[in-house]
């Protein structure tokens, strides 16, 4: 492979301002969620690879997930 048939993922700030930005949704908002999100899988925003931002949201998609279960089950138990 030629080193001009590498791609460069972005990382750090660079990929976290794309993601923002292809959003499309208010950018502090969303800032803040990723922020959020980092902060909770010890990952840096400096430093995050685009896998690591991967793990890191599929991590807050299943505490999304058992959170809504949980609420619903709540709910039910209370009918």
């Amino acid at each position: 492979m030629e080193v001009s048939e590498v791609k460069l993922e972005p990382s750090g700030k660079t990929l976290i301002q794309t993601v923002v930005e292809l959003t499309e949704l208010p950018q502090s908002w969303v800032y803040s969620e990723l922020d959020q999100i980092l902060e909770r899988s010890g990952q840096s925003a400096n430093q995050i690879t685009l896998d690591q931002l991967r793990e890191a949201l599929m991590a807050y998609l299943e505490d999304l997930k058992t959170d809504l279960i949980s609420d619903e089950s709540t709910t039910e138990s209370g009918l």
